[in-house]
């Protein structure tokens, strides 16, 4: 498992020191900060550029100018020790002295040790690191509130689609939780920076930090706990979003064999089964599936059954078990599941159902999805293509995908995505030759996907009628027959709904 006291190489934490400095010195200048340090003006000038910054250098800028020292080695708060509360400034002055320490004992010369004065450098060298050890466990106790209160502040920016600020914050705490072993803090941290690394689209490595909040749970002798089963589920969503089904089947199922007994009878642990069932839904077991997500629904208390509810609607539109109407009248509805009804109406084509979904389902509701979302500005374009209203639809499509791309973590996944749906969009357009194109383009995505993911079998369903229908049988036999056989074997399978993709 990855050893997260190694966050950044040496050599980006003394560029990220020099560009504090440098900000330093916008403020007040080389030549003043060289006269009040006391510091040759070449040696500040090459602090500023490259190097190791050395810690006097760094302890004198705190005596001259009351610099904080937790801004000035790790980013964090303000800038100037006025500017900060006691307890911050406290905290860094113990930053501070804690680099001393560790300087101190970087300078000790090991090959000093064979000569006559051995003994006094090994008194020396125990000294410094016994000092090393005791301001370790300070700064141990004395970094969980500083550190605390920055996930906070990262989990606020996160939640707000503060992307720019997140990173900010996100980076200071990763200094700060250099000198913090509060487990369950770090645990804490680490879902903070799975967010926001799933915000930011990078899907493998926010999958990175969820295995190894997974493996720690693991570590520590299964899953005893609703944390460690928060953990579990937090990865096997993570690891569906990105398509990897198969994988997310496996771990799920392990998962819920090494929870203890009394995880098996928590909302948490039924969700879990929830997650697997889908996992099974996708993967062409539509049976097994479904009864696990009607046993999931079940056993949920009503207070908690909006994300189940999600995955029933879901999977019974699938088996051909309720239609969209059915489905928008239900108990329990939420912006997901709306979210959910938008994206099959457009799919399925069903103007009416469309209609009633863009007047009633996009807004700023709880219950609606925003107006600027892909999903919502998608089903804006399908209504309008099967209105047969005028208008450059398809270049507007292409330019929605621009500007915003499907929200899909894994790229491979998305560009199939994109690709099918811009393919619907020219085949509703009227555009033959744009159709032909656009469908052999998704085709070659589809193709293209890697061995470990899996695209949902609408998706594909979708895909199928772009090829019967913008695609000329005799030139395309193969792929006719492909698609065909794929619609019947899964209606053979349970999938009723792709009847309406023959």
């Amino acid at each position: 498992m990855e050893n997260r006291k190694t966050v950044e190489p040496a050599s980006v934490y003394q560029q990220a020191v020099r560009e504090r400095l440098n900000e330093l010195r916008d403020r007040y200048g080389l030549s003043d900060i060289a006269r009040r340090t006391n510091t040759p003006l070449t040696n500040v000038h090459r602090y500023m550029r490259e190097g190791k910054v050395p810690a006097e250098f760094c302890a004198a800028l705190v005596d001259a100018y009351e610099v904080n020292p937790a801004w000035l080695l790790t980013g964090a708060q303000g800038t100037l020790l006025s500017e900060v509360n006691p307890d911050t400034a406290r905290l860094g002055g113990d930053l501070l002295e804690l680099v001393n320490a560790m300087n101190a004992v970087a300078r000790m010369r090991i090959g000093a040790l064979a000569g006559r004065e051995q003994e006094k450098k090994l008194r020396e060298l125990g000294d410094a690191l016994d000092t090393y050890e005791r301001l370790r466990e300070k700064m141990n106790s004395k970094s969980r509130p500083l550190l605390s209160e920055l996930v906070d502040r990262l989990v606020e920016c996160n939640a707000e689609m503060q992307l720019e600020r997140s990173a900010r914050v996100r980076k200071a705490a990763q200094q700060v939780s250099r000198f913090c072993d509060d487990p369950e803090l770090l645990r804490r941290f680490d879902s903070a920076q799975a967010f926001h690394e799933h915000l930011s689209g990078h899907v493998d490595a926010a999958l990175a930090i969820h295995q190894r909040l997974f493996a720690s749970r693991l570590a520590e002798g299964g899953l005893q706990d609703v944390q460690a089963c928060d953990a579990a589920a937090n990865y096997v969503l993570a690891l569906r979003d990105s398509g990897r089904f198969r994988e997310g089947l496996r771990v799920a199922e392990a998962a819920m064999l090494l929870v203890s007994d009394d995880v098996r009878e928590t909302d948490l642990f039924i969700e879990l089964e929830c997650i697997a069932g889908a996992f099974q839904m996708e993967l062409g077991d539509l049976s097994a599936g479904l009864a696990r997500i009607q046993r999931a629904y079940q056993r949920t208390t009503p207070t908690q059954r909006g994300f189940v509810a999600i995955f029933l609607a879901r999977v019974e539109l699938l088996a051909d078990l309720a239609t969209l109407r059915d489905l928008r009248m239900r108990d329990f509805p939420s912006r997901g599941r709306t979210r959910m009804l938008i994206r099959q109406a457009a799919l399925l084509e069903d103007m009416d159902e469309l209609s009633t979904l863009l007047k009633d389902g996009i807004g700023d509701g709880p219950e609606q999805v925003p107006a600027n979302e892909y999903e919502s500005r998608r089903a804006k374009l399908i209504s309008a293509l099967l209105a047969g209203r005028s208008g450059e639809h398809l270049s507007a499509y292409r330019k929605l995908i621009e500007e915003a791309p499907p929200p899909v973590n894994s790229p491979e996944l998305r560009d199939v995505l994109s690709r099918v749906h811009l393919a619907q969009a020219a085949r509703l357009a009227g555009s033959a030759r744009q159709a032909e194109k656009t469908t052999l383009e998704a085709q070659k995505a589809i193709d293209g996907i890697p061995p470990d993911r899996a695209l949902m079998v609408d998706l594909l369903g979708l895909h199928a009628r772009n090829v019967r229908l913008g695609l000329k049988p005799a030139k395309y036999r193969a792929l006719h027959e492909r698609w065909s056989s794929y619609i019947a074997e899964h209606i053979r399978a349970g999938y009723g709904f792709l009847r309406h993709f023959q």
